[in-house]
Parts: structure tokens; sequence; C-alpha cells
């Protein structure tokens, strides 16, 4: 395959992520044509760029989109970034564009788009122009899109080599320098493993956010001290160099002198205290992959507790209004505050400690969900995801990275994909109740569940301490249940069973069998007791 060298190319979307992207590319080499169907959005990217003298006049703008299509050179040979709203509003740009398209054309669609929507759009282009549409996920938000993103392109093998050379040149890159992407699979896995990722992210930041308010709210920490106790954290081994923790050092002690002395409790004016708390991209459905990692869960039967409280507690936290009113209605106990004057110094820093730890479980207790998530559907689809990769990918450039994550996180995925294409996954051990889905045992590999072990005591006590104050810890809380019943051997479940037998003759296992008591394989019992005479 001879590789292309792009000294041109078209980006589609003028937001605040394409018109980063824009940039990036342009400083990586070629000239960069940008579009958008609003305008305004286009001069304002034009602008940014020739404020930059390295790139200066390598940006063009463009409003119509038979000139756009003119611009890049050599119809055929052309390559077009994509980062537009998901579903219908990409359909629209993309049929607009379809009249311009040649054979042999490269469009790379970066934004967060539903897989199927990205595996319909390849095999129409393919099929009726013979254009390559490649699903690319891009991580690390608008600041990363500019300084070099995690990029995960799937797709046809052809098509991603061709554009690989310039994708390798503009991604993020690890410590050792190797660059943060790879194709991760044919079809739409590349923006699968996105979605997940994403789904990922919001449980880290939920238990993230769950933290900051037990030290906050619950025991009276100010922000500047939560700011250097999240500098401590980052310095900890298990949670090294992690994104989340780190931006959370900002968050906490950013101020901003034009508000003020606002924050009465601290008399400081940090710009976290002027936010309202309510997070509306979920609700607002300007973003999907939260919502559709919490339904593939629930479609492949991965249990994954962690993703789904945060974003549900994203959800409910959007209707601000609708949360005081029902607060007026319930009249619940005020969230109570332990007096930091209360404390001694043991005290308090066993308290943070572990609140750190509980984290530390949270965070893998998320990992170990979304990659099952990530298994579980390539073993489905046959995609042949390496876990691996995913995981190099994401050392830098994105929102979920962490080096103490990938420490732990490393010979988990190796042993998957080393024992993925075994029948039974025996290289991964016994703790398999599917004979031919090597993802079932992730949450089984003992580089999760050591560490799993050492957090769970301080994971319990820092639930204990937050239903003692009626905090919200949502996320912690389902962490602390996952933990406990996936490794329960003895569930009040048989009761859910003798129920489902009783009104639906479901059937059952009995201990007494063998099935019953080593545990089997996922399939319905073989016996049914007649309860009641129908």
């Amino acid at each position: 395959m001879t590789l292309t060298k792009y000294t041109k190319l078209g980006v589609v979307g003028a937001g605040s992520m394409g018109s980063m992207m824009a940039q990036l590319f342009a400083e990586a080499g070629p000239g960069v044509s940008i579009f958008d169907v609003k305008g305004d959005n286009v001069e304002i990217a034009v602008g940014l760029s020739e404020k930059n003298d390295a790139i200066k006049g390598k940006v063009k703008g463009f409003k119509d989109y038979g000139a756009f299509m003119a611009s890049p050179p050599s119809p055929g040979h052309r390559l077009l970034v994509f980062s537009i709203t998901h579903g219908e509003p990409a359909d629209e740009v993309l049929d607009s564009l379809r009249p311009h398209l040649a054979k042999g054309d490269i469009i790379l669609d970066g934004g967060n788009e539903w897989y199927q929507n990205t595996e319909r759009r390849r095999r129409e282009l393919k099929r009726e122009q013979n254009v390559d549409y490649i699903g690319m996920g891009v991580s690390g938000g608008y600041q990363s899109a500019r300084h070099g993103p995690s990029l995960s392109p799937g797709g046809d093998s052809a098509a991603i080599q061709r554009v690989m050379p310039l994708l390798e040149k503009v991604s993020a890159k690890a410590e050792d320098g190797s660059p943060c992407v790879t194709r991760i699979g044919p079809g739409g896995s590349g923006h699968y493993v996105k979605m997940v990722h994403n789904g990922i992210e919001q449980g880290m930041m939920g238990a993230v956010a769950e933290a900051w308010g037990l030290l906050r709210f619950n025991l009276g920490m100010k922000l500047d001290e939560i700011g250097e106790v999240f500098k401590q954290w980052s310095a900890t081994p298990e949670l090294k160099n992690t994104f989340l923790i780190d931006i959370g050092i900002d968050i906490c002690q950013k101020r901003d002198c034009s508000l003020g002395k606002f924050g009465a409790s601290d008399n400081e004016n940090h710009v976290i205290s002027t936010i309202v708390d309510k997070v509306v991209q979920d609700a607002d459905d300007t973003e999907g992959t939260g919502t559709w990692s919490v339904a593939e869960a629930a479609r492949l039967h991965v249990s994954s507790p962690t993703i789904a409280a945060s974003h549900f507690l994203r959800l409910a936290s959007a209707d601000r209004a609708a949360r005081l009113k029902i607060n007026e209605n319930l009249k619940l106990p005020a969230a109570l505050v332990t007096p930091r004057t209360t404390l001694d110094a043991e005290a308090k820093a066993q308290l943070v400690e572990d609140v750190r730890q509980s984290v530390i479980a949270s965070f893998l207790s998320v990992f170990a969900q979304g990659l099952q998530l990530i298994a579980r559907q390539s073993e489905k689809e046959g995609w042949d995801v390496s876990l691996v990769s995913c995981l190099k990918i994401w050392r830098a450039g994105c929102i979920i990275s962490s080096d103490g994550l990938s420490a732990v996180l490393a010979d988990v995925a190796a042993d998957f994909d080393a024992g993925a294409s075994k029948a039974n996954g025996s290289a991964l051990g016994s703790a398999t109740s599917h004979p031919k889905d090597a993802s079932a045992t992730i949450p089984a590999h003992t580089r999760l569940t050591r560490p799993l072990a050492a957090t769970f005591p301080a994971l319990r006590r820092t639930i204990l301490w937050s239903l003692e104050r009626n905090a919200c810890a949502p996320t912690l809380s389902a962490t602390l249940e996952w933990v406990k019943y996936i490794g329960a051997p003895v569930l009040p479940t048989m009761f859910m069973e003798a129920q489902l037998d009783w009104f639906g003759a479901h059937s059952f296992e009995r201990w007494s069998s063998e099935a019953g008591s080593k545990g089997g394989i996922v399939q319905k019992g073989s016996e049914h007791y007649e309860w009641k005479p129908a």
C-alpha cells in the first residue's frame, strides 16, 4: 500500500473541537480548508489560526460546500475530517457532501458517533461511491484537540494505513514517545471504543466529584486544602499522573479576581464557587456516549453499576428546578458537616485516606466494567480488538489517562488478549461462566481482585461515613455493592429465581445438582416446581 502524503485536507465543523484540530493539522504540515454551516464559526476558527505565526495563512475558511470541496487538490485523494454532532446532523452534512465526493476520498469522522451509524455510512459510501469512511474516536477535549489527542480509528485497514502517518504525527505522545493512535479494528469499532472510553470517563468523574463533595461539604475542608490533597494523591503510585485528579488541583485552587470575594465559606474568589451544580450535556442530548454505554452494558449483560450510577447522577443534576421542588416535598435531613475543629490530625488523615482508596476502588471497577464491555462486543462482532492497544492509546492526550492505573491494568489486558482466541479463555483462569467468553473473566483477574480487596475496608468505611452525613455518593456506593456481589459465594437471588419459577415457570437449578454446586454455565435451570396449581 502506497502511503498518502497529504498536502491539504478539509475539516468539516468549526466548533471548539474542529477549530482546534484545524490548527493541529496545519502545524503538522498540510494546509487546511475548514467549513461549517454556521459562518460565524468559520470566521472565528480562521481568526484563531491567524494569531499563530507558525500557521498564519494555512487555514482557509469556506461557507459553501462546492467551494470547500474544490479546495483540497486531486479529487479521489482528498482527506476530510469531520468534527460534527452525532446522528441526524452528521447525516445531513454527509448528504450535502455526497455530490462532491470522488472514488478514493477518505472521511475521518472524529465526532462521538453511535457505532451502528458509522457502519451504515461506511457501507453506503463504499458501495455507492467507493469512498472510505473511518470512525475515529478523538479523546482529550478541545485542549488535546489543539495539542495532540488520543485517537482510535476503526474501519478498512488499507484506508487507515493511508492516513496513519498523519495521525501518528498529530496524536498525543506517551512518555516513551510512542503515538497514542492505533487501528482498533473493522467496522464501527473505533467509535465503539471511544464510547466506552467516555463511559469510563463518566464513572471516574463521578467518583472524583463525590470524593470532592465529601471533603468539601461533609469534612468541611477549604478549597485550597482539597487542591493540596489532590496533589498528594497524584503523587501516590495508584493515582500517579491521573488526568482527572491533576485537573482537580487547578479546579480547586483557581481564582478569578474579577469575581470579587465570592464564596462566603472561604471568603475567597474561587471559580468553582460560582458554578451551579448541574450537568446538562447528557440530559439535552448533545452528548450520547454516556447513554449508549449504559444501554450497551444492559444489552451485553455486563454488570456496570459504576458507569450507570455516575450517569444517572448527572441526569438528576441537570434539572435543578425539579430537584428543589422534590426537596421541598421530601423534607430530608440536611447533609451533616463534621467540624474540622472536632477532628484530630490522625482522624482527619484517616478519613482523607479512606476517600482516596475509595476513589482507587471506583477507578479500578469502572475500568474493569468498561474493558469487559469492549471485550464482550469485540467477541460478539469478531472485531479482535486488543485491550493492550486500547490502554496504550489512553496513556496520554485523553481524559482517562493514568500512569498508576495503566500499570495495574496492563497484565489484565495482556492476559485477555492472549486468551481471547482460546475457546474457554483458560489463559485467564477458571473463573469463567461463559465457556466461549473470555471477557467474563476480566473482573476475576488477580491484578484487579487484589487491589479491590485491599481498598474494600476503606471503601466500606467511606460509604458508612457518607450515610451518617446524608452525603450524595452514588458512584462510590455502586462500586461498593458491585465489589460485594460480583464475588459473593451466595446471593439472595435464589428468592428471585423462585419468584420467576412461581409465576413464569422459568425453572431453576438445585444445590444438590452438579451444575448448582459448581456454578456451571449461564443457562436456564433444568427443574420446575409447581408452587400452586394453575
